[in-house]
């Protein structure tokens, strides 16, 4: 066997020249207001051939209100230039960080630091990169609010004040086994719980394996 491997005090894998590893793209911060849809574009487009992973964290809205959204990266493989958030409580004015990131390294630059190469050739780690780690994956459900057109289901998950939402999940519409089209939203309420919230006719065993992701930058 050939290469690098890192492994921590319970045997896990940190670093490895056999895999790539997340990192950050970019990352802001935006006042989202009462706008029912905002554009935010990076600085850099992202070069990748799979789009950009968008994870955003929501301040508290200024009602102290749920505040909920769906995500569409913007752009197409090889330039993804930015992404489309549709805001889902436009009754309160919202705040966000954001992060996009990618599976792979930024771009090397200057002659210090470490670099790994895959059997490839290809950098697939970097000194100068910042990591993006998974925190938690939910994937238990339990239902809230039903009234045959918005479910809303609650995870019992408080996020806390270093962890970001995957959102990029939540911008296309999946068709409903019960016939039309339902729109999925990642949503806080007001005391910070993970919930997600379904246009259409959905339910407890409707909503199935759906894991949403909770991650941090290093």
């Amino acid at each position: 066997m050939f290469g690098l491997r890192v492994t921590n005090d319970s045997g896990v894998i940190q670093v490895s020249s056999e895999k790539p590893y997340m990192s950050l793209h970019a990352e802001g911060y935006q006042a989202i207001g009462s706008t029912y849809r905002t554009t935010i574009t990076f600085a850099q487009p992202c070069t990748t051939t799979q789009p950009p992973i968008i994870f955003i964290r929501a301040e508290r809205g200024s009602e102290s209100e749920q505040t909920s959204f769906k995500c569409g990266v913007t752009g197409s493989p090889g330039n993804w230039t930015g992404f489309v958030l549709i805001n889902g409580n436009t009754t309160q004015v919202n705040y966000l960080y954001w992060f996009a990131a990618v599976w792979r390294p930024l771009t090397a630059s200057g002659n210090y630091g470490m670099r790994i190469r895959d059997a490839n050739g290809d950098v697939c780690f970097h000194a100068s990169s910042q990591l993006i780690k998974f925190s938690r994956v939910i994937t238990s459900w339990t239902e809230l609010y039903n009234d045959g057109f918005v479910a809303t289901f609650g995870s019992g998950i408080i996020i806390s004040s270093d962890e970001y939402m995957m959102a990029s999940h939540c911008h296309t519409s999946m068709v409903s086994c019960y016939g039309g089209i339902q729109h999925i939203g990642v949503t806080l309420d007001a005391d910070a719980q993970v919930m997600v919230t379904f246009t259409g006719h959905v339910t407890n065993s409707g909503i199935g394996y759906f894991p949403l992701l909770l991650a941090k930058k290093s």
